[in-house]
């Protein structure tokens, strides 16, 4: 979608020790209070030249972690066959609290992928 956050769907796990992670909502629950530590890493298929960017955030109850920004019409001379986009933080999460990975693509034409090398980890760090 162009001009709007949209949701990265990670639905296989690996480990998932506590069903903290819901497939079908695309959302970590904390399961108690604490610091948790987020990676996500998306790999984007064919890369529109025109969007003025590509941006990737995690979400969290409190507040929103904004990671990389690719000015792609600046990167590219044309369409680019693929990115990757990173975003990774340590936060403050309550029990309950939820997370979850969006990208937004300002502009452009909706032609861009989301590929299965993408993965989204946590886990409490203290």
């Amino acid at each position: 979608a162009i001009n709007s956050n949209v949701k990265i769907n990670f639905d296989t796990e690996r480990h998932d020790l506590n069903s903290d992670f819901d497939t079908s909502t695309q959302t970590f629950t904390a399961p108690v209070t604490g610091k948790y530590f987020f990676n996500a890493q998306v790999r984007l298929d064919t890369i529109d030249n025109a969007a003025n960017y590509y941006r990737i955030a995690l979400a969290t109850s409190n507040r929103t972690i904004y990671g990389d920004l690719h000015a792609v019409n600046y990167m590219f001379s044309g369409d680019a066959p693929y990115t990757t986009l990173q975003v990774t933080v340590l936060t403050d999460m309550d029990a309950s609290d939820t997370a979850y990975v969006w990208i937004h693509q300002s502009a452009g034409t909706s032609q861009s992928d989301v590929q299965s090398q993408s993965h989204f980890s946590g886990y409490l760090a203290h």
